[in-house]
């Protein structure tokens, strides 16, 4: 086993173009952070618009998708639009600088209906997960696995927008900022990158 898996490895290690693209815009925007405006991260701004048209866009393709299947594929996409939904309102700060018309980030102690949000999003989060578990996602994953590429860049941006935001690296609050934001909108561009991928594709028979 372990020999087939060490012959094995340079076709494991292989990426796909898009995988490498990722990878490249990544590092060159990592390398030039240092010259890209801080204000095209600020609330509502730039690289923040461009994350809520994405994430819209999943959202219609979801239903879209959903409206067109039957059954358990039916209930599955619900759920995926039901994400989308989730993390377009968390990306909006659930209306919080809309509705305090605020300058700056308001800490969450000072909104008055933060315990109606929680419970909204509590509610959305148990119905979305019903929704995949009811759905069967794992025929979903039969018909065309996710490869591990792509689940991996999804962890690394995803970690990297976290570690950005709780300030762990030795950067400056303004890199930090531009780093969170702009690893959180490649996120989400690989979300609707494997989005694309299972769409096309219907349930295999179990």
């Amino acid at each position: 086993c372990l020999i087939t898996i060490i012959r094995s490895w340079p076709e494991m290690m292989k990426l796909s173009p898009s995988s490498l693209y990722f990878i490249v815009f990544s590092l060159l925007f990592i390398a030039f952070s240092n010259q890209i405006p801080v204000y095209i991260a600020h609330e509502f701004a730039v690289l923040e618009n461009i994350q809520l048209v994405i994430i819209f866009l999943c959202l219609i393709y979801s239903l879209f998708t959903a409206y067109k299947r039957k059954s358990k594929e039916h209930i599955f996409w619900l759920g995926s639009a039901l994400f989308f939904l989730i993390v377009g309102l968390r990306e909006i700060s659930y209306f919080r600088d809309v509705i305090y018309q605020a300058d700056d980030i308001f800490l969450w102690g000072r909104v008055t209906y933060r315990e109606f949000i929680r419970g909204i999003m509590i509610a959305l989060s148990a119905i979305t997960v019903f929704c995949f578990i009811k759905g069967q996602f794992w025929k979903l994953l039969l018909t065309r696995p996710l490869e591990i590429e792509d689940f991996i860049l999804l962890l690394v941006f995803y970690s990297i927008a976290g570690i950005t935001e709780a300030q762990f690296l030795p950067l400056s609050k303004e890199q930090e900022l531009l780093l969170e934001e702009f690893f959180e909108l490649l996120f989400y561009m690989k979300a609707a990158h494997i989005l694309t991928k299972y769409a096309p594709r219907r349930w295999v028979s179990l």
